[in-house]
């Protein structure tokens, strides 16, 4: 039995292996940026625009209080 590999790219790092998965959704629903961030407001990774990444990433602290 043949086995087809669907990766296109493969990681040696979960964080990078999360900004390909990150690259290819934007990708796939044309999203200009994405971005996985801690409680803090720091990016773990991102797809995109940095600044607007940055930017998103600072924010959510704020929203995710309420």
């Amino acid at each position: 039995m043949l086995i087809q590999e669907r990766r296109r790219r493969r990681a040696n790092t979960a964080t990078q292996a999360l900004k390909y998965q990150l690259a290819q959704c934007c990708e796939d629903g044309r999203i200009e940026a994405m971005v996985v961030a801690d409680g803090d407001g720091l990016p773990l990774a991102s797809s995109g625009d940095t600044f607007a990444c940055d930017e998103v990433a600072a924010r959510m602290v704020l929203v995710g209080q309420r």
